[in-house]
């Protein structure tokens, strides 16, 4: 799954996308039963944060052995939030040399109903931009929006 970072800052009585960055000490997978997963992590000796702007994509892979993943993100003020999604897997016969590849339809983040304020600390919201993980390279599938 592909993850814009997208920052915005108010100009008049509208929001609009900058290209500021912001600042993670670590974005982790949460596997039930197993051990978590690093997917970013700040590894330099200053710990000044990894610096992810909005021209970034990052990458969450979707566990294909369940129907949601959670992904928690340290901030660098030492707030984390988790994000959960909810998908429906489907196994799709690429070739006979290739085998099958799964995808994930039906992507939602799994907190949508709930009031984000209440649940998140530093994400201000989360939008689904395509619902469907597959194998096009070319497409963002999430937004997380920051202030």
């Amino acid at each position: 799954m592909k993850v814009k970072i997208v920052k915005l800052k108010k100009e008049g009585n509208r929001f609009v996308e900058t290209a500021d960055t912001l600042l993670f000490d670590e974005i982790f997978g949460i596997r039930a039963g197993k051990p978590d997963s690093t997917l970013y992590e700040d590894t330099t000796k200053a710990k000044k944060g990894l610096k992810i702007t909005s021209s970034n994509l990052l990458l969450f892979p979707l566990s294909p052995a369940q129907n949601q993943s959670k992904f928690v993100i340290r901030f660098h003020s030492g707030n984390t939030d988790t994000l959960a999604v909810k998908y429906q897997r489907r196994n799709v016969l690429l070739s006979e040399i290739c085998g099958f590849a799964t995808y994930f339809d039906s992507l939602a983040d799994i907190k949508s109903k709930m009031l984000y304020k209440e649940i998140y600390k530093e994400i201000d919201s989360v939008r689904i931009e395509t619902s469907s993980v597959n194998q096009n390279g070319q497409v963002t599938h999430v937004k997380l929006y920051f202030y």
